[in-house]
C-alpha cells in the first residue's frame, strides 16, 4: 500500500494504479526500470541518457564496474587497478606462517623486492636466528658480530667462523640477554675468557663447543654455574679433565653429547680410570637425560650401570663402542628409546643388538643407523641374524634407516625388502656403488634418500 500511494503522488484514488514492480527472474516492468532511472540521475534532466545498468552475468564487468573498481584506492603495488602483491592483503600471522618455511639466506633476496617485504622478513617473529649458513663463514669478523648484535636475534651459530674471537662473545654479553642458544664448534680461538662473558644469560638452553680446544674444565664448569637453565649441550672432542663440574649445576639437562671426549696427555690406565669416573658422574648429575652420545670413547663395565640408570633416554649414540651383551640387555629394558645410532660397530655387537629390538618388538623404534657395519649375516649365540629379516619385523616403525657403506651387508634382498615392506621418511643407502637404489626413489617418490 505504501509503495503503491508513493507512486500515486496526487492521483486520485479511482484512477488505475499502475501495476507492482515484478521481482520475478525475468527483466523488471518498465515501472521499476523508471523508478531504478530516476534514482540514478538524481539532479539531471529527465531528457538526459541514463547510463545503462552494471551487467552482473558470469561474463566480464561493464566498463562502469571497471571504473568503478580502479577507483577503488587499495593500499599497495597495482597495475590497472589489480592488486599485484599479496603481502599487502595477507593477514601478517600467515605471512610469517609462510616465511618459516623458507630458508635463512633466502631472506635478503626477499628483503630486497618491497618495504613491505623488508618488514616482514626482518621482523623479529620470524628473523631471531642467525645461521652463518646465510653467508660464508670465512669473511665472519667481530666486527661483522658487532653490526648483528643490535638485531633481535636469539639464536646465534658461528660454526666454522674460524676468525670470530673471545671480542665477538663480549659484543653479545652486551645487548643479547635473552639468547637462548649459542653454537661456536670450530671457533678455535674462543677460550675460557670469552666464554665466561655469558654471565648474565639465564635464558640460555643450548650451548655446543664441539671442537673447541682451548676452553678448559674450569673455565666451562663456570659458565654452566651461571646458566642452571641448560637443557642441551655438546662438548664433543673437547679436553675436559672433570666431568662431573661441569654437569653438576645442570640437573634439568634432557641433551648431552661427549663424543670423542678427551683429556690432557696422560697415560692410558690413567686415562681409562679417569674416564670412567666422568662417565659414572652422569646419571647422578643429570638424571633426566633423553639424549645420549658416547661415540669414539673406550667403554667399560661402568656403561651398565649409566645406561640403566637413566630410563628416560630416547636418543643413545654408541658410534664406534665396544660394549658388552650386558650392557645391551639394559638399553633392551629403555621404554622410551625411538633412536639407536651405533655407526662402525663390530659385529659381535651388531648381533646381539639387533637380535634384542627383534625380541623386543615394541614398536617403538623410529630411527636405526647402522653405517659401517659389515656383513649380512651375524651369529647372536647359536643363531644367525639376518638384516632381511631384522627390516622386515622393525619395518612398522621405522622411519630413518642408514646403511652407509655397509657393502657385503647391503644386498638387493635388503633393497627389496625396504621397497617392501618399510614406510620411511629417510634412507640413506651411501658409497655402495653396486647397488641401484633408482627403483626405490621411483616407488616412493616422497622418500629423501641419499645414494
Amino acid at each position: 500500500t505504501s509503495i503503491r500511494k508513493i507512486k500515486m503522488g496526487n492521483k486520485s484514488a479511482k484512477e488505475p494504479v499502475e501495476p507492482e514492480a515484478s521481482f520475478s527472474t525475468g527483466s523488471p516492468s518498465p515501472q521499476v526500470e523508471t523508478s531504478i532511472r530516476k534514482i540514478k540521475m538524481g539532479n539531471k534532466s529527465a531528457k538526459e541518457p541514463v547510463e545503462p545498468e552494471a551487467s552482473f552475468s558470469t561474463g566480464s564487468p561493464s566498463p562502469q564496474v571497471e571504473t568503478s573498481i580502479r577507483k577503488i584506492k587499495i593500499r599497495g603495488p597495482t597495475k590497472e587497478g589489480i592488486l599485484t602483491d599479496p603481502f599487502f592483503v595477507l593477514p601478517s600471522d600467515v605471512i610469517f606462517y609462510i616465511l618459516q618455511h623458507i630458508e635463512r639466506k633466502n631472506f635478503f633476496t626477499l628483503a630486497a623486492v618491497s618495504r613491505r617485504w623488508r618488514a616482514c622478513t626482518f621482523h623479529p617473529k620470524i628473523w631471531n636466528t642467525f645461521d652463518q649458513l646465510i653467508m660464508k663463514p670465512w669473511k665472519l669478523t667481530d666486527e661483522s658480530v658487532l653490526g648483528l648484535a643490535q638485531q633481535p636475534l636469539i639464536h646465534w651459530n658461528f660454526t666454522h667462523c674460524e676468525q670470530i674471537t673471545n671480542l665477538a662473545l663480549e659484543f653479545l654479553a652486551e645487548s643479547k640477554e635473552e639468547m637462548v642458544s649459542l653454537d661456536i664448534r670450530f671457533c678455535r680461538n674462543i677460550t675460557d675468557e670469552g666464554l665466561l662473558k655469558l654471565v648474565n644469560f639465564n635464558r640460555l638452553r643450548e650451548l655446543r663447543i664441539d671442537y673447541v680446544r682451548n676452553i678448559t674444565s674450569s673455565g666451562l664448569a663456570r659458565t654452566t654455574q651461571r646458566c642452571p637453565n641448560l637443557k642441551k649441550l655438546s662438548m664433543s672432542q673437547c679436553v675436559i679433565d672433570n666431568l662431573e663440574d661441569v654437569l653438576k649445576p645442570l640437573s634439568s639437562l634432557i641433551e648431552l653429547d661427549v663424543r670423542g671426549l678427551q683429556q690432557k696427555k696422560i697415560s692410558f690406565s690413567q686415562h681409562h680410570t679417569d674416564f670412567d669416573r666422568n662417565l659414572a658422574c652422569i646419571s647422578s648429575t643429570c638424571p633426566n637425560l633423553e639424549s645420549l652420545s658416547l661415540a669414539q670413547v673406550v667403554l667399560t663395565e661402568v656403561i651398565d650401570g649409566l645406561v640403566a640408570s637413566l630410563p628416560k633416554l630416547r636418543h643413545l649414540d654408541l658410534d664406534e663402542c665396544m660394549i658388552g651383551v650386558q650392557t645391551i640387555q639394559h638399553i633392551g629394558e629403555l621404554k622410551r628409546l625411538t633412536e639407536l645410532s651405533m655407526i662402525k660397530a663390530p659385529p659381535d655387537i651388531v648381533a646381539p643388538m639387533m637380535d634384542m629390538l627383534m625380541e623386543k618388538r615394541d614398536g617403538k623404534l623410529t630411527s636405526f643407523n647402522m653405517a659401517r657395519c659389515q656383513r649380512g649375516y651375524w651369529r647372536s649365540g647359536l643363531k644367525f641374524v639376518s638384516l632381511p629379516d631384522f627390516i622386515r619385523i622393525m619395518a612398522p616403525s621405522l622411519r630413518y634407516l642408514n646403511l652407509d657403506q655397509t657393502f657385503d651387508s647391503l644386498t638387493e634382498e635388503v633393497l627389496e625388502t625396504i621397497n617392501e615392506y618399510c614406510d620411511l621418511e629417510e634412507l640413506s643407502v651411501v658409497n655402495n656403488p653396486s647397488l641401484d637404489a633408482s627403483h626405490i626413489r621411483t616407488r616412493h617418490p616422497n622418500w629423501k634418500i641419499s645414494a
